[in-house]
């Protein structure tokens, strides 16, 4: 088998794995001490920075940084063991530069994407603790690349942080980490995608 479809293979069942999990969580009969209860509405202004890591296929290091702004809702079929979840629609426009390990490549590119995710917070109702985002969407970039050789793609986004409120306000400052996978699905090949790693910092209000 060819690598590229051993690739494609394993992040079929690695997504097949996550959505199983969180479709079982939203319904499943949930007996726990924490009910699950109205999150609110909040939008989301973040900025983030990164770099791809060279796992999964992925041969074209890249360093990237943007900006992106989400909203979200309240959605009880998201509910995780009785912890209610926002659903977050986000738009993303993020800039990458790559090392030159492939000069033959585009040195940098411009990307616009669109993510929908679940976001929980723990302990629920505090002013201070965590949050654990998955999802998933879309990006759309100017020109391909190695690793990507069509320019609209598909995403797989995990991630987890702290929030805090910030002072003298509602307002809370989320800080976090999380992994992107990027590629086309198999839709042409080689499919070697991109993995990234990103820091995210920004402001629900």
């Amino acid at each position: 088998m060819r690598p590229d479809m051993k690739i494609a293979k394993s992040l079929a069942l690695l997504s097949l794995v996550i959505g199983a999990g969180c479709a079982s969580a939203a319904v499943a009969d949930d007996k726990s001490d924490h009910p699950a209860g109205d999150v609110g509405t909040a939008h989301y202004l973040k900025v983030f920075g990164g770099q791809s890591v060279l796992v999964l296929g992925t041969q074209d290091r890249r360093v990237m940084m943007g900006v992106e702004y989400g909203y979200g809702k309240p959605d009880p079929r998201l509910a995780f063991r009785g912890y209610p979840a926002q659903l977050v629609s986000e738009v993303k426009l993020d800039y990458s530069r790559a090392s030159g390990n492939f000069p033959e490549d585009p040195n940098s590119d411009l990307a616009i994407g669109a993510i929908f995710y679940a976001h929980y917070e723990f302990p629920f109702k505090s002013s201070t603790g965590y949050f654990v985002d998955w999802g998933g969407g879309a990006e759309s970039i100017n020109h391909t690349s190695r690793d990507l050789p069509l320019c609209l793609d598909g995403a797989i986004m995990v991630g987890a942080g702290y929030f805090t409120p910030i002072s003298g306000s509602t307002n809370r400052l989320l800080i976090g980490l999380r992994y992107f996978h990027i590629s086309n699905g198999g839709r042409k090949y080689p499919n070697f995608g991109q993995n990234q790693v990103q820091l995210t910092v920004g402001v629900r209000f």
